[in-house]
């Protein structure tokens, strides 16, 4: 169990998220960081810890919890180093993929990495990873020192895109079905396609679905999803006819970019593996 929420009644200046530290006996813990009050009665509830990781052949998969560890933003703290995950999760996280053999990774998220979700009247909702620039580049930097593709797959935000965050980085973010699509005044004014700088990482988009300010909102509503396809085995029968999968040297996953009202593919692009077998 990783926080301790404690609620907001007849606003109790203890209120607020905490991290639990340590479990210190049966009717006692120590929270970070502690309480600014004390007090005898307060409804409170307990986060659960919801990222975990599983593993499907040589591709690695981890599923992150982007909401229940994450710091209060605050622009003048920006260089809050576990700002999305929390520092339990963070190390984990980091951790688990040094330690992996895995050929390459899956990171979910449901928030992106690399796009801002704001507006000139919202300049920064804290929606994603830019929000926290100096926690993600010490991920993105641990991504890059395993020297292995890393594919980050993230939503929320409101278009679809495929973007290259470094040499092994690949985002794909799948936007909400049932929500009108921003236009690019409300994703930090970032380019349709091509390359910016993403909170000081230079990144290039590939693909994306927008939409331009002007454009009326009766057209806002045009979802994509994406499909991905890992191609790391073949199976060659034997002499009796019995199944006998045989892998490729060099996996290859492929990301396609579907439209959500008629099912027609509108961007595809494929990522080649080289491995040591």
């Amino acid at each position: 169990m990783p926080t301790l929420h404690v609620h907001w009644n007849d606003d109790h200046p203890a209120a607020g998220v905490y991290e639990i530290a340590e479990v210190v006996d049966e009717h006692r813990l120590r929270l970070r960081p502690p309480p600014s009050a004390d007090a005898d009665s307060l409804s409170y509830s307990i986060g659960r810890k919801n990222y975990f990781q599983f593993r499907v052949s040589n591709a690695a998969f981890l599923v992150l919890d982007t909401r229940g560890h994450r710091s209060l933003h605050d622009e003048a703290h920006a260089d809050d180093p576990y700002g999305m995950l929390g520092r339990t999760q963070s190390r984990w996280l980091r951790r688990t993929m040094r330690e992996s053999d895995a050929d390459f990774f899956f990171v979910v998220s449901s928030v992106p990495f690399s796009v801002p979700h704001g507006s000139p009247k919202q300049p920064q909702k804290a929606e994603t990873w830019t929000a926290f620039p100096e926690a993600r580049e010490r991920l993105l930097q641990s991504f890059e020192e395993l020297d292995k593709p890393v594919f980050l797959l993230t939503g929320d935000l409101h278009n679809s895109m495929a973007i290259n965050l470094g040499e092994n980085i690949h985002e794909y973010i799948s936007g909400p079905h049932n929500s009108p699509n921003h236009d690019l005044t409300k994703e930090g004014n970032r380019p349709p396609s091509g390359r910016f700088i993403s909170a000081g990482r230079p990144v290039d988009i590939r693909w994306s679905s927008f939409w331009l300010g002007d454009t009326p909102g009766r057209f806002l509503r045009q979802p994509y999803y994406v499909v991905v396809q890992v191609n790391n085995v073949r199976n060659s029968p034997d002499a009796d006819g019995d199944d006998r999968w045989v892998a490729y040297q060099q996996p290859q996953v492929v990301f396609q970019f579907y439209d959500g009202l008629t099912g027609k593919l509108a961007y595809a692009e494929s990522v080649t593996i080289p491995t040591d077998e």
